[in-house]
């Protein structure tokens, strides 16, 4: 998943992407609720206004264009973990 993440922050460069690593950002982690790996959490406006849990490629970067639509000057903002 890691390589299409990079991939996905290619083709969108106006949005923010982050990757952490769990391990490392075990407070984060549990602030986020992040309870199962990959997760993709997506902001706008500093709040979060979506999730996506898993593998699937199609589900994550139909969420992060139907996200990216809705910003108002289509820039960035939007990004996950």
């Amino acid at each position: 998943m890691m390589d299409f993440y990079d991939k996905l922050s290619l083709r969108h460069p106006k949005q923010l992407f982050c990757r952490l690593n769990v391990r490392d950002n075990e407070e984060l982690c549990y602030a986020a609720v992040i309870e199962y790996l990959p997760t993709f959490i997506y902001y706008m406006g500093g709040q979060e206004i979506d999730r996506e849990v898993g593998t699937d490629k199609k589900r994550v970067e139909n969420k992060l264009k139907k996200h990216k639509a809705e910003l108002p000057d289509a820039g960035g903002g939007i990004g996950g973990v």
